[in-house]
């Protein structure tokens, strides 16, 4: 018989798993698994208890100064950008690479997240063993803590905010991001911008439908209504000048296809300017074609 494997509990492994048992790499692989208990794959919470314990306050406080808000924000800015170009690439094997790329991005914002979850619990846990006795210790180690987790949840929201307005260019990864959202408890799903907003299936063709340019392959099989709302609003500020000024060239020449007078037309109602010039681009070829 071959020898007996011994497993190391889920906690311990997933630990060594992401890197070893330092302060930073407990907190999010804790924090994780409280953020997603339901998993068969989570810990017991007596597991995670355990493990916080063994972190003291000023490692705590250490690893939370270590989290680098500057590359978090250049994480997600990647990620933005890198699901807009998942969701235009011509090849599957384009799009995963893109769509990796931006997960991976997505996964960084998560991670802090994660760090802040287990962070308060270790000040809980810290909290409730001081009890009344506000002149000990550990009260100032809960105080220095309670001061980390504000200052990092000060520095990580004005990242959020920076950055969640930009959220409909993270459609193009949104298959991806709807299997993220599902291993979270469902109370952690909403205030998890990264994940959630505009994961709707009624999103996921919006970047497609936004760069529908003359000659284009795009093809909207279904829109939700914010995307709807979205194409609305974005006819004129989105609109290609340079392609609108082809298409007007090509309509006066008489040279434009079926598909650019589709698209040209469809700006110009809701701009009167462009309709306007639309106006004279076909007024230009009825001339042309009465010589």
């Amino acid at each position: 018989m071959p020898p007996a494997t011994i497993r190391k509990p889920t906690l311990d492994q997933a630990i060594t798993d992401a890197g070893g048992p330092v302060p930073s790499t407990v907190l999010v692989v804790c924090g994780q698994m409280m953020r997603q208990s339901r998993r068969a794959s989570s810990a017991r919470p007596e597991e995670t208890e355990r493990a916080l314990r063994a972190l003291s306050p000023d490692a705590v406080v250490t690893a939370l100064a270590a989290i680098d808000v500057t590359s978090v924000k250049s994480e997600l800015t990647r990620a933005v950008e890198e699901s807009f170009e998942a969701a235009l690439a011509e090849e599957a094997q384009e799009r995963t690479m893109f769509a990796t790329s931006a997960m991976s991005g997505l996964a960084a914002r998560d991670k802090v997240a994660s760090t802040l979850t287990a962070a308060r619990a270790r000040l809980d846990l810290l909290q409730k063993d001081q009890g009344q006795n506000t002149s000990s210790p550990q009260s100032e180690g809960a105080r220095a803590l309670s001061d980390a987790i504000a200052s990092t949840e000060r520095a990580i929201a004005d990242i959020d905010a920076s950055l969640r307005v930009r959220s409909r260019s993270l459609t193009g990864v949104n298959r991806e991001r709807r299997a993220e959202l599902a291993k979270l408890d469902p109370q952690e799903r909403e205030r998890c911008w990264w994940y959630a907003d505009r994961s709707d299936e009624g999103d996921d063709d919006l970047l497609v439908a936004l760069a529908d340019l003359p000659g284009g392959k795009a093809s909207v099989t279904r829109l939700g209504p914010a995307a709807q709302a979205d194409i609305g609003a974005s006819a004129l500020i989105d609109l290609n000048m340079e392609a609108a000024s082809s298409a007007l060239r090509r309509i006066a020449l008489g040279a434009a296809t079926a598909e650019e007078r589709a698209w040209i037309a469809k700006h110009a109602a809701v701009d009167a300017s462009l309709k306007q010039a639309l106006d004279v681009a076909q007024d230009t070829q009825i001339e042309r074609g009465e010589d």
